[in-house]
């Protein structure tokens, strides 16, 4: 699961973006099918985060941890919830998209996650999401199919 929002310190990014371009990663094709959702909800308890902006500099991963693909940090990811079993996941800067930060939960955070107050949950296909599917797409230069 991720999560996007604004940059806590500088109040950039834009969180629609964020989220759609970390699910594409390289692909630059959204296929607005049914089951793709956005769900907007506040914690119902607070997440305890590694911020990999800087951890990363520290262990030597430099800024690979937040540009490489998914399926090449997927092990540093594992590594990182083995090591530091208090974490519900990490906080990095996605390499795909705005300037905002991007959140990688792990399973510990369910239970925040179930306690959760859901504000908004709409699928992309909703003829309503239509307009901001398409302004996302434009701004992040996607090829878009409905």
């Amino acid at each position: 699961m991720y999560v996007a929002a604004k940059d806590p310190v500088t109040g950039q990014g834009e969180p629609f973006d964020i989220a759609l371009a970390e699910w594409i990663q390289s692909d630059r094709e959204l296929h607005v099918t049914a089951g793709l959702t956005l769900t907007v909800f506040t914690l119902g308890e607070p997440l305890t985060l590694l911020d990999i902006r800087t951890w990363g500099q520290t262990v030597g991963a430099g800024t690979h941890l937040s540009t490489a693909p998914h399926h090449e940090v997927q092990p540093w990811a594992r590594a990182i919830r083995d090591a530091y079993r208090e974490l519900n996941g990490v906080l990095y800067v996605p390499a795909t998209g705005g300037r905002g930060v991007a959140v990688a939960l792990n399973g510990s955070a369910a239970r925040s996650l179930a306690n959760a107050t859901v504000l908004l949950s709409r699928a992309l296909s909703d003829p309503a999401m239509h307009d901001h599917v398409e302004a996302a797409a434009h701004r992040l230069q996607l090829t878009l199919t409905w």
